[in-house]
């Protein structure tokens, strides 16, 4: 029998999702957000337990009038997310603050089109916005 690696949870669970109206007005409502070439993160943290929690939500510009752009670029988010949570989840451990992280797709300047896009640009796009999140966080604690 082989034994079994340690293996990262790198799925999105139900309690990790921001669900609801009220939820992504309370994000909204804070006016706190960073903009990337094609996705826009907004932001609420507040001071965190040791569980630090970290709950994500995902939206897409009204620009986008055909529900399959918008599954689509929802999805790719969703997955870019997902396999950089490994990296998100101990970086808010470390600075012991919890956060709710709305990311929304807007296509850049040129709007463009989440059929055209590959997930690769979406998964840069939210790193540099995620690392930008923590450098600014940092230095608000330092």
């Amino acid at each position: 029998m082989v034994p079994l690696l340690a293996v990262r949870d790198e799925r999105l669970r139900k309690e990790e999702i921001l669900r609801g109206r009220a939820a992504f007005q309370r994000v909204f409502q804070t006016r706190k957000s960073i903009r990337g070439d094609l996705v826009r993160l907004h932001f609420r943290l507040s001071p965190g337990s040791t569980a630090c929690q970290v709950r994500v939500g995902f939206a897409v510009a009204s620009s986008f009038r055909l529900a399959v752009q918008r599954n689509r670029a929802r999805r790719l988010m969703r997955e870019a997310y997902r396999l950089m949570k490994g990296e998100v989840i101990p970086a808010f451990r470390a600075l012991e603050v919890d956060g709710e992280i709305i990311f929304v797709y807007h296509g850049g300047s040129n709007s463009a089109d989440p059929r055209r896009v590959k997930r690769q640009m979406i998964d840069e796009d939210m790193r540099q916005l995620f690392q930008t999140l923590i450098r600014g966080v940092k230095e608000g604690k330092e």
